[in-house]
């Protein structure tokens, strides 16, 4: 049964992927736009390197979609003053209006794949899932430390 968990959560992440994939596209973004947009809107002046650290993303994933949200207008990059070779990432304007957007796509979508569930279980889920996640950066930062 535990086995299954790996199989259900990646079903889960790419149906996701998918859905938002559609309710982005009208703003020439694609998935891992949204929770880099996100992430900065919620820690303006963060530098990549944290993001990736804290969401677990690959580097030059990162990268990537950095150059296209600042080629889009969505977010600036500003040299930080203590170290010049790293940026702090800040939402433009404009990206600053999409964020309501990204967030109520993603919420919508959620919110109909729980429509069944009560507040206990919705809780429930949350809170094993995020124990889960905490424990998985856990043992990744270990694994990495003894290679």
């Amino acid at each position: 049964m535990i086995s299954l968990l790996g199989k259900y959560i990646s079903i889960l992440h790419r149906q996701e992927q998918k859905s938002l994939n559609v309710s982005l596209k009208q703003y020439g973004l694609g998935y891992s736009s949204y929770n880099f947009l996100l992430y900065i809107s919620r820690n303006e002046g963060s530098s990549q390197k944290d993001i990736c650290q804290t969401l677990a993303i690959n580097e030059a994933l990162a990268t990537r979609t950095m150059k296209k949200l600042e080629q889009k207008g969505y977010i600036i990059r500003k040299k930080e003053e203590n170290n010049q070779r790293s940026y702090a990432l800040y939402l433009t304007e404009h990206g600053r209006e999409i964020i309501p957007k990204l967030i109520d796509a993603v919420y919508q979508w959620w919110e109909e794949l729980t429509s069944d569930f009560d507040e206990n279980q919705s809780s429930l889920l949350i809170a094993q899932l995020e124990q889960m996640t905490e424990k998985s950066l856990e043992i990744a930062q270990h694994h990495s430390l003894q290679f």
